[in-house]
C-alpha cells in the first residue's frame, strides 16, 4: 500500500497535538505491564525522526543504541514505511527490521517498535520495553499495534477537523467573493465578501446555475455564454489549474478546480471588483502620456537608463545640445556621457536605504569637443519593492549661469582688492548711518579695531567737527526718498577721533552707493589721513620761515658788523688815558658790544650753518666735555647741576661739536630760567635704538600757550633772548635724524628732551 506524505500532517496539526497524543500513549502503554515506553515524531519537512515525550526515561544503554539508529538515513526510510511490531535489536544497515511473530523469545536489551500511521499519513513510532526476558504473545501484537492504530486515528480526525475549520475560516473570511461550485456549475456555498460585492444574500445563490449567477451581477447574455463554456472546457479536461481573467464589467473573475482523489469534484469561482484597478491604469496611462510629453518637449538633455547604465533613450534637447542623434547613443553603456557620473548614486548603507536623488555639477563634453558646464541630476526609478528598475539624468546647459558667476566673482574680487588694499581707509555705511564694511586701512589710520568699527551705532560718532550733521542730514535724505537741499561735497577736509584719544585730519570723499532698481542705498566714504601732509606743510612753512629769516639775517650782520668793528677798535683806542669813570662807560660799551657781536654770529649761523663732520662719538664724552664747561656757569647763577650718564655706553654717528653747542644752549636756557638755590637734572638714557637726553630744571615753567611758538625766530620768554638759540638747536637735531620736544608745567619746572639715533654697529670702527 502506498501512503502519501505530500500534504505533510504538521501543516494541519499542530506539532504540540502529536506531542500530546504521544504522551498519552506512553501513559496508556504502561498499563499494559511494560516497563517503558519511549516515542519518535516524524517531521516530514527533514524527513526525521527526532525524541518525543518518555524518551529521557529509557535506559542509558537503550538511549545510546537508539541514537545510533537515528542517524542512520536507511533506520528512518524503513521505518516510515513499514507496519506492525518489530525487534531493533534485529535492525542493521545491511538488513531491514523485520516483522515480530508471536512466541520469540526478547532479552534485556531487545526493544519493541511499532510505528503509527494511517492510509495517508505516518506520525511516529512507540517503542516499549522489559527489563527482563519474556514470550511475545499474538496478544501483545494485537494489543500493540490496536494502540497504534487508535493513535493514528484519532491524529487522522483532529487533522480533518482541523482542515475543515481552515476552510470554512479561509472561505468565510477571504477579502474576494468566492462561490463555491459542484460537479455540474450549481452554487453549493457564498462567502461573505460576495453577499456584500453584489447585494444578494447566501439563501438566493445556492441551488442557482453558475450562469444564473452571473446574469444576476449583470453580464449579458453572450458573456454568459463565453464564461460557461470556459468553465465546461476545464470540467471536460480535468485540468489541474488554469487561470482565466476576464474583464466583465469591471469584475476580474478566476476559476480553481476542488480535485479529490485526483477527480475534478467542483469548481471554487473568485470574483475581484477592479474598477479601482482600471482607474489606476487609466492614471497611468495618463502620466505615461504626460511624461513622455515633458520629456520630448523638455528644454533640458534628459537620458533614460537601464539599471546597468546603458542609454535606452534621449530626448531632442539632448541632441541639439550635445549634437548626437537618438540612434547614435542608445544602447551604448552611458560613461561619462554629458557629465553622467553612475558613481554618484551611493549604494545601500547600513540601513539599506538607497539614495535615489543625486545633484552635482561637472563639465561635459559635445560631440564636436566643446566642453560645456552642466548640472546633472541623477534619479533612480523604484520598482516594486523599492528595486531600481531603471535612471533618469536631467542635464541643464549652465554654462552662461557659469560665465555670468565667474564674471561676478572676478568683479567681486576686483572690488574686494580695490577696497582692501586701498591705502586709504573706506567706510561703507548704510542709510541708517551704521558702517557694514571697513578695509585694513581703517583700522591703521583710525585705531579702531574692524569689529568695533562695525558696532558703531552711527558713523557721525568718528567726526569731531561739524561734518557730522552734514552726513546725518544726507543719509536721512537718502533714505527718505528726497531731493538734496544740499548736494554731498565730492570731497571735503574734516577732523575724527583717534581710538587714542587724538584728533586727525582727514580728506574726505564722498562717494553714494547706488543699487540698479533700488536708487541709493548707501555711502562710501574714503578717508586719506591728512596728518603727515599737514606736517609736511607745515614743515615746508616754516622751512621757507627760516629762509626768509636766514637772509635777512644774513644781510643785518654784513651791515652791523662792519661798524662794529670800527666801534670797538674806538673803544679800545679811548681805553688808553681814560679817567675812572670813563673806564666805567667804556666798559659797559664794550659788554654791550660783545652781546652785539654774539647775535651777529647767530644770525650768521642761522644765514649759513657750518659745514658738518660726522663721526663716531660716545654720549658720555660729548655729555662729560659740556659739562666741565657748564659747572662754571652753574657756580654763578647758584644752581646745582645734577648728571646721570655712567651706565650709558651708546655711540652716536654724529658732529660732537654741534651737539655740543645744541646741550650748551639748552642747559644755559635752564640755569636761567632757575632761580638760584635751585636744581638742572642732566640725563641720558639708552632704548633700543636711540639715545635720550633730557635736561630738567626747577624754573617757574613755560605758558601753554608760548610752548607752541617756542623755535620761532627772535621768539623768547628771556628778556635779552633772541630765540635764535633754540631754533639753531632744533635744526642741528634734525639734521642728526633726532628729535626734540619741550614740556613745561607751571610751579614746577621745563624738561627738554632729546632723541638720538644711535649709530650703526656695522659702521662703528
Amino acid at each position: 500500500m502506498t501512503v502519501s506524505n505530500a500534504g505533510n500532517v504538521n501543516l494541519f496539526v499542530e506539532e504540540q497535538t502529536v506531542f500530546d497524543m504521544f504522551s498519552e500513549l506512553v501513559s496508556s502503554v504502561r498499563q499494559f505491564h511494560y516497563d517503558g515506553c519511549v516515542t519518535l515524531i516524524y517531521e516530514s519537512i527533514r524527513d526525521a525522526l527526532r525524541p518525543g515525550p518518555g524518551f529521557d526515561e529509557m535506559p542509558a544503554s537503550m538511549r545510546d543504541q537508539l541514537n545510533r539508529l537515528l542517524a542512520s538515513p536507511s533506520f528512518v526510510a524503513d521505518v516510515t514505511t513499514a507496519s506492525g511490531v518489530f525487534d531493533l535489536n534485529r535492525w542493521n544497515e545491511q538488513a531491514a527490521v523485520n516483522r515480530l511473530t508471536p512466541h520469540n523469545t526478547f532479552g534485556l536489551s531487545s526493544p519493541w517498535l511499532v510505528p503509527v500511521r494511517s492510509t495517508r499519513h505516518f506520525y511516529g513510532c512507540f517503542i516499549v520495553y522489559h527489563r527482563w526476558e519474556r514470550m511475545l504473545t499474538s496478544s501483545d501484537v494485537r494489543i500493540l499495534t490496536l494502540i497504534a492504530e487508535r493513535v493514528a486515528t484519532t491524529l487522522d480526525f483532529q487533522r480533518a477537523n482541523s482542515s475543515y475549520q481552515m476552510y470554512e475560516s479561509l472561505f468565510r473570511d477571504h477579502p474576494l467573493a468566492v462561490l463555491r461550485l459542484d460537479a455540474t456549475d450549481v452554487v453549493r456555498d457564498v462567502n461573505r465578501a460576495f453577499q456584500q460585492l453584489y447585494g444578494r444574500s447566501k439563501h438566493q445563490l445556492v441551488g442557482l446555475p453558475f450562469q444564473s449567477v452571473l446574469m444576476a451581477v449583470g453580464l449579458d447574455s453572450a458573456d454568459v455564454s463565453n464564461a460557461a463554456s470556459s468553465l465546461k472546457e476545464i470540467n471536460a479536461h480535468g485540468s489541474e489549474s488554469e487561470d482565466y481573467v476576464d474583464f466583465l464589467r469591471h469584475n476580474l473573475w478566476i476559476s480553481i478546480p476542488i480535485l479529490i482523489d485526483g477527480a475534478t469534484q467542483g469548481r471554487y469561482v473568485v470574483f475581484n471588483d477592479v474598477s479601482r484597478i482600471l482607474k489606476m491604469h487609466e492614471k497611468l496611462r495618463t502620466t505615461q502620456d504626460l511624461l513622455t510629453s515633458f520629456v520630448y518637449h523638455s528644454t533640458d538633455p534628459i537620458v533614460i537608463l537601464e539599471p546597468s547604465g546603458v542609454v535606452t533613450t534621449v530626448n531632442p534637447a539632448f541632441e541639439e545640445v550635445f549634437g548626437w542623434e537618438a540612434e547614435e547613443v542608445s544602447n551604448l553603456f552611458v560613461g561619462d556621457l554629458a557629465g553622467i557620473d553612475l558613481g554618484r548614486l551611493r549604494p545601500s548603507d547600513a540601513h539599506g536605504v538607497k539614495e535615489t536623488v543625486t545633484s552635482y555639477e561637472a563639465v561635459a563634453t559635445t560631440r564636436d569637443g566643446r566642453p560645456i558646464d552642466v548640472d546633472v541630476t541623477l534619479s533612480s526609478i523604484q520598482g516594486d519593492g523599492q528595486m531600481r528598475s531603471g535612471l533618469v539624468a536631467v542635464v541643464r546647459d549652465v554654462s552662461d549661469r557659469k560665465r555670468a558667476e565667474r564674471k561676478l566673482r572676478m568683479s567681486q574680487e576686483r572690488y574686494h582688492s580695490l577696497v582692501h588694499h586701498h591705502p586709504n581707509a573706506i567706510l561703507a555705511v548704510d542709510l541708517a548711518g551704521r558702517i557694514v564694511e571697513a578695509n585694513q586701512a581703517s583700522e591703521r589710520i583710525l585705531g579702531y579695531a574692524l569689529d568695533r568699527l562695525l558696532e558703531l551705532n552711527h558713523v557721525k560718532s568718528l567726526f569731531s567737527d561739524d561734518t557730522h550733521h552734514l552726513i546725518e542730514d544726507w543719509l536721512r535724505q537718502y533714505a527718505a526718498g528726497e531731493s538734496l537741499q544740499n548736494e554731498p561735497q565730492a570731497e571735503f577736509e574734516s577732523t575724527m577721533r583717534h581710538a587714542r584719544g587724538h584728533t586727525i585730519s582727514v580728506a574726505v570723499t564722498w562717494v553714494p552707493i547706488i543699487i540698479t532698481d533700488h536708487g541709493v542705498e548707501g555711502a562710501f566714504l574714503i578717508l586719506e589721513d591728512m596728518t603727515e601732509r599737514k606736517r609736511a606743510e607745515e614743515i615746508f612753512r616754516y622751512s621757507d620761515k627760516l629762509s626768509g629769516v636766514g637772509q635777512l639775517a644774513a644781510g643785518i650782520a654784513h651791515e652791523i658788523r662792519n661798524p662794529l668793528t670800527a666801534i670797538q677798535g674806538f673803544c679800545r683806542l679811548l681805553e688808553e688815558g681814560a679817567t675812572p669813570t670813563q673806564s666805567r662807560y667804556l666798559k659797559i660799551m664794550k659788554d654791550e658790544l660783545a652781546r652785539i657781536d654774539l647775535i651777529v654770529g647767530e644770525m650768521m649761523a642761522l644765514a649759513k650753518p657750518a659745514d658738518a663732520f660726522f663721526r663716531i662719538y660716545a654720549v658720555q664724552d660729548i655729555v662729560r666735555d659740556v659739562v666741565a664747561l657748564m659747572n662754571a656757569e652753574a657756580l654763578l647763577h647758584g644752581v646745582e647741576l645734577h648728571v646721570q650718564c655712567d651706565s650709558v655706553p651708546a655711540r652716536l654717528h654724529c658732529d660732537p661739536n654741534q651737539l655740543k653747542q645744541v646741550l650748551v644752549n639748552i642747559i644755559k636756557n635752564a640755569l636761567e630760567a632757575t632761580k638760584e638755590g635751585g636744581q638742572v637734572r642732566l640725563g641720558v638714557d639708552e632704548r633700543e635704538d636711540v639715545v635720550e637726553i633730557s635736561v630738567e630744571d626747577t624754573g617757574e615753567g613755560i605758558p601753554e600757550e608760548h610752548l607752541e611758538q617756542l623755535g620761532t625766530p627772535f621768539f623768547t620768554t628771556k628778556e635779552r633772548g633772541t630765540g635764535l638759540g633754540l631754533l639753531v638747536s632744533r635744526r642741528i637735531v634734525q639734521a642728526h635724524g633726532g628729535s626734540l620736544h619741550i614740556d613745561s608745567v607751571i610751579g614746577q619746572g621745563t624738561t627738554v628732551l632729546v632723541r638720538l639715533p644711535k649709530a650703526d654697529e656695522k659702521t662703528s670702527p
